[in-house]
């Protein structure tokens, strides 16, 4: 496996269009400042998720041939259990705050729905809620579609840390000062459009 420049921790239930532009705009400023395009992790690809043993035994070695933690923070992705697994795993490798980005999007007002879609992915959600997922973040709420899967890995964190109040602070303190406040002008930019870009390329080179 070669080195790729960040591993996409995302959730799956999270509004598709704002997240490709907020994924579009990273990769178009990391080859402003490389000159190249960015090589990525993504996991719908690259991990097994109907063998969650295997792919937990993995993860930390996919992890650590990535650069950095890319954390594309939508309205569900603080609830959802494979996410908090690949950010807990990050912290147990010992890889500093400094290797996590961490790039909030909601759906843009003009486009918020009046119902939600499904029961993971509330109407209205604005930035503001996805910062309030953040600032309240429990691991112990989290979930997964397997019930036999959540409670083998939320014993993993407790395993680790003997309870959830520290691996949820250390949590908090990444959502709050990980965030990358320069991209959000570049999202606006490409929110407009996203329904045409979303056939081309972003600008990614998946690994």
């Amino acid at each position: 496996m070669g080195q790729c420049d960040a591993f996409i921790s995302h959730s799956w239930s999270d509004p598709p269009g704002p997240k490709w532009a907020a994924l579009s705009a990273w990769a178009e400023a990391f080859e402003e400042e490389h000159g190249r395009l960015p090589t990525v992790w993504l996991d719908k690809l690259c991990i097994d998720q109907r063998n969650v043993q295997e792919a937990l035994a993995c993860l930390p070695i996919f992890l650590a041939g990535c650069d950095r933690l890319l954390v594309l923070a939508g309205p569900t992705y603080s609830s959802r259990l494979w996410c908090v697994i690949e950010l807990f795993t990050f912290l147990k490798m010992g890889a500093p705050l400094e290797r996590i980005t961490v790039l909030p999007f909601a759906e843009p007002s003009t486009r918020q729905r009046s119902r939600a879609v499904s029961d993971d992915v509330p109407a209205h959600a604005t930035l503001a809620d996805v910062a309030a997922s953040f600032a309240s973040f429990d691991a112990a709420q989290a979930r997964c579609a397997r019930p036999e899967d959540r409670q083998a890995l939320l014993a993993v964190i407790e395993e680790s840390f003997g309870s959830f109040g520290e691996f949820n602070e250390w949590a908090r303190h990444v959502f709050d000062v990980r965030v990358d406040g320069v991209h959000e002008s570049r999202v606006t930019t490409l929110e407009a459009g996203w329904r045409e870009e979303e056939r081309g390329s972003c600008g990614l080179q998946l690994v």
